[in-house]
Order: structure tokens, then C-alpha cells, then sequence
């Protein structure tokens, strides 16, 4: 990442049921140069919002009010093969990674993470999807 800002914009979806964490993790989007945020609260509302909103990546917290965070992948997964998924844990939800990975998630993030370690998955991202 070169001066912070990815070389193009991409919509990406935030699942994340902590207002706070939502906020921190949009202010580090809006600062790599990604705008275009939608914001979810539950599996359900994201699997929603993936119709209607297209996301290009999705980040998505391990522990969320109506499911985990890996059913969300499974779900996705059986919709879109193709688009990104950043599977978010805390310290706490470490055992939920390697299940979101073989769900299909493509990376995984420890939080609290750094605007540089989201800045290298969005990076990732959008070579993969230069590639495809």
C-alpha cells in the first residue's frame, strides 16, 4: 500500500454487531480510500444486504447476535465463491478461525487489528480480483 490508499475503491460490507468497533473499522475504510461502506448487524442483515448492496469484500466479525460468524461464511460461500471475505476475531473467538477458513473465508484478522493489516487484506483482495 503505497502512501495508505489503495489504487481503486471497492463496496465493501462490515458485519459487526459493536457500533464502536463498526465506527473504528469504517473511519480505517474511509481513510484507505473505500467510501462506498455498508454496515450490518446480524448474519441475516448481511446476507441481506450482499442482494442488494453487491459488496466486492466482506468483513465479518466472528460473534454476532443471531449466529457466528462462520455460518455467515457457509451462507455466503453458497452465493458468491468469488468475492472476498475477511473472517474478524478477538482473542476470545480464536477457535472460531480455523472453522471460518474451512468455511471459505480468505483471511482472518485478529482484532483489535491495525489499519496496516487491513490495508494488506484489502490489497490482497483487490489482486485477486485483478487476477480473476
Amino acid at each position: 500500500m503505497n502512501g495508505g490508499h489503495t489504487e481503486t475503491t471497492m463496496r465493501v460490507l462490515v458485519i459487526e454487531d459493536s457500533e464502536a468497533v463498526r465506527r473504528l473499522q469504517r473511519s480505517m475504510l474511509v481513510h484507505l480510500g473505500h467510501a462506498d461502506i455498508a454496515e450490518a448487524v446480524t448474519v441475516a442483515e448481511g446476507l441481506a444486504l450482499c442482494e442488494r448492496f453487491g459488496p466486492e469484500m466482506v468483513l465479518c466479525d466472528a460473534s454476532l447476535p443471531d449466529q457466528d460468524g462462520v455460518e455467515f461464511v457457509r451462507a455466503f460461500r453458497a452465493r458468491d465463491a468469488a468475492t472476498p471475505v475477511v473472517f474478524m476475531a478477538s482473542t476470545g473467538d480464536m477457535g472460531s478461525v480455523i472453522p471460518a477458513i474451512r468455511a471459505g473465508a480468505d483471511e482472518a484478522l485478529i482484532k483489535p487489528f491495525s489499519p496496516e493489516d487491513l490495508a494488506e487484506c484489502l490489497h490482497a483482495a483487490i489482486e485477486a480480483r485483478k487476477a480473476a
